[in-house]
């Protein structure tokens, strides 16, 4: 189970931020479940809970009474938690510690992945170079599989490598609940889930698992799993990484909100989203682009002017990655990139990448070559 990068005054941060909702409210029995970990590792709930801003104990309450906490309140004291434990797993593995950073190490690993489904796989590959670490034998991970003539897609939360154990579904259901809220995040979708599939057996109350995804789930299975429609996958990735420190800011605040946001708000992301989506065709001009946000370019022109950017930049930023992803493919020519990029004339795409990179196509190649090469 991964969390998130903590530093402690990173709560009077969220707690000013100008897109929390300070009504948002989540289940009591959530609160409880995280305060449960802590007791089971021997520390002090009521001191921590007093630290957090709470003048009871929801351990002491009786558990088969329905309430809410603030969703800040939970926010704080799952930073509190990981400080206190120094474990991203909460101590949940039962076998192994995951070290503060790790998630946020993670998200800078993806974050310049073209799609959802590159984003995945490049995830697995960095949790089993860790692995690799601490494990004597290791099964890589299998995080993608495809089912219905490749138009659904299971996605593996299941690590091969953890002895199997007890399971517990709260903490099962909390890990998908949240990875599938990041991916949404990160696409800038809301990804619609088929099936929801835990290892764990069913709970007394099969509804609560049911209204949580808003889809069937199954019980007692082989792996952790989603299942979604595979043309989710190839959903460009929306944020950068601007937006994903503001996000590691605010985490886990945005992941067990009512209602995700995924950041739409932002003109830029959503700019970025538009061109990305336009790749394969022409670039679309800025008159396009504000004309599907149903704004005028010159409007369009003076909210990005507000966020610090502008067009030609978020343009020349994906062109620019897109440069670089194809440059790092070796069985492609230079001047065969230069074509895939749009460019009529081999010596123009040159010049850009220059610009883009301050180095020339060839020598970028060489340099990340001679990387490769080396690690």
């Amino acid at each position: 189970m991964l969390l998130f990068p903590f530093h402690m005054h990173q709560y009077r941060q969220i707690m000013s931020a100008p897109n929390i909702n300070h009504n948002d409210v989540m289940p009591m029995r959530v609160l409880r479940t995280l305060l449960k970990v802590v007791a089971a590792q021997g520390h002090d709930v009521d001191e921590l809970v007093s630290n957090i801003g709470l003048d009871y104990n929801p351990l002491k309450l009786d558990e088969t009474a329905d309430g809410t906490v603030s969703t800040l309140i939970y926010s704080k004291l799952y930073k509190h938690v990981m400080a206190l434990l120094q474990d991203e797993s909460f101590g949940l593995n039962n076998y192994e510690k995951v070290p503060p950073g790790t998630f946020k190490m993670m998200c800078l690993f993806i974050i310049h992945c073209s799609n959802l489904q590159q984003a995945m796989t490049r995830s697995a590959d960095f949790f089993d170079f860790l692995d690799s670490f601490t494990h004597r034998s290791i099964q890589t991970r299998t995080p993608i599989s495809f089912t219905d003539n490749k138009q659904t897609a299971i996605c593996r939360f299941t690590n091969p490598n953890t002895p199997k154990n007890e399971s517990t579904l709260q903490a099962e259901a909390s890990i998908i609940y949240m990875m599938h809220r990041f991916y949404s995040w990160l696409t800038a979708k809301t990804i619609p889930l088929k099936e929801v599939c835990f290892s764990a057996p069913a709970p007394d109350n099969l509804e609560k698992y049911q209204q949580l995804f808003n889809c069937q789930v199954k019980y007692q299975q082989n792996d952790n799993s989603i299942k979604l429609a595979a043309e989710y996958l190839q959903s460009p990735i929306a944020q950068t990484e601007d937006s994903l420190r503001d996000f590691l800011r605010m985490a886990p605040y945005q992941l067990v909100t009512g209602k995700i946001d995924i950041d739409l708000q932002n003109v830029k992301t959503r700019v970025r989203l538009i061109l990305q989506e336009d790749m394969l065709g022409s670039f679309s001009s800025i008159e396009d682009v504000a004309q599907s946000m149903n704004i005028s370019s010159r409007t369009l022109h003076r909210r990005l002017d507000k966020e610090n950017s502008s067009f030609q930049k978020i343009k020349d930023d994906i062109r620019r990655d897109a440069a670089v992803a194809y440059i790092n493919r070796p069985e492609l020519t230079i001047s065969a990139v230069s074509v895939l990029m749009g460019f009529q004339d081999t010596s123009a795409f040159y010049r850009a990448f220059k610009k883009w990179t301050g180095m020339s196509p060839g020598d970028f190649r060489k340099t990340n070559d001679g990387q490769e090469n080396s690690a």
